[in-house]
C-alpha cells in the first residue's frame, strides 16, 4: 500500500489514523535529528569563537536589558531610524524598543505589501504592533501619494490588490488605495494603457519571460514609442 500522510490519500484499506501514525513517527524522526545537529553546530561555534547572525540578535537582546548598557545606548543614539520596517522581526524591534527613551525620536519607514522577510520571522504583525506603538507614543502617518508610475499603471495596481488583500489575516497586509500623482508626457499618451498578458506556456521562439518582455519593447520602439 502508499504512505502519504502530507496528502492523506488512502490506499488498499489503510486507515486515517495510519497515515497519522507515519506521519508523527516522521516528525519526532527529523526533531531529533535538528536537535542533534543543533547541538553539534552550537557546540562547533563555541569552539572556534564564532557566532552566527541569530547568534547576534540574541546577543544585543541581551545587552539592552542591562539598564548600564540601555541608559549608555540612548545617550549615544538620540536619533533612530528604521527603512523598510517591514522587514522588521520580533526580536529585532524587542532590541529596538528599549533603545527608545524619553529624549529619543524615532522614525521609521515600511510597507506591509513589501513584506517578503517571513522567512526570517518579520511578519506584518510585527508592523501593526509597532503601528498600535507609535499611535500610543507619536504620530503616524499615511503616505498615499505615488511618483513613481503613471495614472494608468497606478490604478491598475490599486485594482489587483484591492482583491488579493481582503482576509484581514494578522500576517497579512491591508490593501491601501494609492494616489498616482505623476503625469502622463503627452509624447507617449498614446502608450499608457496597461497590457496584461495571459499565456499557458512561452511562444517556442522564446525561452523566458525576460526574452517576452524583450520582444514587446523592441515592438513599442519600432512602433515610435519614445522614454520621455
Amino acid at each position: 500500500y502508499k504512505r502519504s500522510p502530507l496528502s492523506l490519500r488512502l490506499n488498499r484499506g489503510d486507515r486515517l489514523e495510519g497515515s497519522f501514525c507515519h506521519y508523527d513517527k516522521a516528525l519526532n524522526i527529523l526533531w531529533d535529528l535538528y536537535e542533534e545537529i543543533l547541538e553539534s553546530y552550537q557546540a562547533e561555534k563555541v569552539n572556534d569563537s564564532l557566532a552566527d547572525f541569530d547568534d547576534l540578535l540574541e546577543f544585543a537582546h541581551r545587552l539592552v536589558r542591562i539598564p548600564r548598557v540601555r541608559e549608555s545606548l540612548r545617550r549615544r543614539y538620540p536619533y533612530l531610524l528604521v527603512d523598510e520596517f517591514q522587514d522588521t522581526n520580533h526580536l529585532q524591534w524587542r532590541i529596538l524598543l528599549p533603545l527608545i527613551g524619553p529624549d529619543s525620536n524615532f522614525f521609521a519607514v515600511g510597507d506591509t505589501k513589501q513584506s517578503i522577510y517571513r522567512f526570517r520571522d518579520a511578519d506584518v504583525s510585527v508592523f501593526r504592533e509597532a503601528q498600535a506603538w507609535v499611535e500610543r507614543k507619536g504620530r503616524l502617518l499615511e503616505v498615499r501619494e505615488y511618483f513613481r508610475a503613471t495614472r494608468e499603471l497606478v490604478t491598475f495596481k490599486n485594482q489587483i490588490f484591492r482583491n488579493l488583500f481582503r482576509l484581514h489575516l494578522d500576517y497579512e497586509a491591508v490593501f491601501q488605495e494609492m494616489v498616482a500623482c505623476r503625469s502622463t508626457p503627452a509624447s507617449t499618451d498614446r502608450y499608457s494603457a496597461v497590457q496584461s498578458l495571459f499565456y499557458d506556456s512561452l511562444p517556442d521562439r522564446l525561452l523566458s519571460e525576460a526574452d517576452l518582455t524583450a520582444e514587446i519593447v523592441e515592438q513599442l520602439v519600432a512602433n515610435g514609442f519614445r522614454c520621455g
